[in-house]
């Protein structure tokens, strides 16, 4: 990184970025055994060894017959991966799908929590929307769940990483990190927010221009008890 350095402290990590440069923000836990700095912006979950079978229990014992689609996202510490690339599976009976080769722990990941399981409803989309199913940490899932018994629908906007990649500069304000670059500035979710999403997730209609027209950018943002 460059010598000059925006950091921050937001629950019980160390946040750092560059107010120069390209690289993307990164933040120190004690909690990392490898004893390094990670990346804010997660992975995207591999998912090409996940396959689906129907478990053939019957017609009337699960999911209406039809076609399904499901997607992984993988949760950590201070907030969620975006969602991996969708999976379809086809019930004939009335029954369910057995999901198995859910991804273990991204390389290097230390913050990782384990993963959420999202579905479509009976002959959705690959595009969505999509429901929660599932949380887990292993390797297959079965899923038996009708429609009506699904979670909430997700946002993918909570999921987002930092808009321009790189920032200047960080600040923690009200359980959440405030970041800037150029004349924008950008609120994160908070800590343990909707959809397993966290600080380290940025909803880009969180967005803000300060004097956009005028040729200047933010240098700096000071908090001030309840107001930045």
């Amino acid at each position: 990184p460059s010598a000059k350095l925006s950091w921050t402290q937001l629950n019980g990590a160390l946040f750092v970025t560059e107010n120069a440069g390209t690289n993307e923000p990164m933040f120190y836990r004690s909690t990392n055994t490898a004893d390094t700095f990670l990346s804010m912006d997660y992975p995207t979950p591999n998912v090409a060894g996940m396959a689906n079978t129907t478990p053939g229990r019957g017609a009337g014992l699960g999911m209406a017959a039809g076609t399904y689609y499901y997607r992984i996202r993988d949760i950590f510490t201070d907030g969620s991966s975006p969602p991996s690339a969708t999976m379809s599976a086809t019930c004939v009976l009335d029954d369910g799908v057995n999901i198995t080769g859910i991804p273990a722990a991204p390389a290097g990941r230390t913050d990782y929590v384990g993963w959420t399981l999202e579905r479509s409803m009976l002959n959705g989309s690959s595009a969505g929307p999509f429901y929660w199913v599932a949380d887990g940490t292993g390797t297959t899932y079965n899923d038996s769940f009708v429609d009506a018994d699904l979670g909430e629908q997700a946002d993918d906007n909570a999921f987002g990483s930092i808009p321009d990649g790189h920032v200047d500069g960080i600040i923690a304000f009200n359980d959440r990190l405030v970041a800037w670059s150029g004349s924008s500035l950008y609120v994160s979710q908070a800590i343990g927010d909707l959809f397993s999403s966290g600080i380290c997730n940025w909803d880009a209609r969180n967005g803000y221009d300060f004097g956009k027209d005028d040729g200047d950018d933010i240098k700096a943002v000071i908090r001030q008890s309840d107001r930045l």
